[in-house]
């Protein structure tokens, strides 16, 4: 919960108004082993899983926050099985959007197709929202990108499936992102 302790201290802090939104059922061990290796998090950056010189050789990068992050690190070792090296960047902090697209510019090469996932509505969400805001940036090299979200239409979960897989963004699906990105190029 160290990623909620720095959320709640800059929001007291910015003398703003602050929504913090995070993930029930605290973080997932394994976000805090591929993000936070030296321990604790000290602020609430993006965070990739891979080196600037580990960038270049990868087939996508996948973008996304909250418990989005369980489900792209199992589409890594899903994708890595199959020979796909896909990197992943944690956000933290989403807003305001244009500081996370100057905070990702360093992060994300040029050539490297982008990915990114949210479990929010599609239309005025995350991932549209920051592909704008990159958009924008006068740094940022346009590359093949989708987003992937929930539609604006009402989701009927089933009882054999997560609502995460009847909406079309769990790993299942940046699985396929990431594939058809190898295949088409776009």
């Amino acid at each position: 919960f160290d990623t909620l302790a720095l959320a709640v201290k800059a929001g007291l802090e910015s003398r703003h108004s602050t929504a913090i939104r995070y993930p029930n059922g605290g973080e997932d061990p394994r976000v805090c082993a591929n993000f936070y290796p030296d321990g604790a998090p000290t602020d609430l950056s993006p965070r990739a899983d891979y080196t600037p010189d580990e960038a270049d050789g990868l087939s996508a990068i996948i973008v996304t926050h909250g418990r989005m992050v369980s489900e792209a690190l199992d589409a890594k070792v899903a994708l890595a099985a199959a020979g796909i090296r896909v990197g992943l960047v944690l956000v933290n902090c989403l807003k305001p959007y244009p500081a996370l697209a100057e905070a990702l510019i360093s992060l994300i090469p040029p050539q490297v197709p982008l990915l990114l996932c949210e479990e929010e509505m599609r239309s005025g969400g995350f991932g549209l929202s920051l592909c704008d805001a990159l958009d924008r940036h006068p740094a940022y090299a346009p590359r093949p990108r989708r987003v992937l979200a929930t539609d604006d239409s009402f989701v009927v979960q089933t009882c054999h499936e997560s609502i995460r897989h009847t909406a079309g963004v769990d790993s299942h699906a940046m699985i396929a992102a990431v594939r058809d990105f190898c295949k088409t190029g776009r």
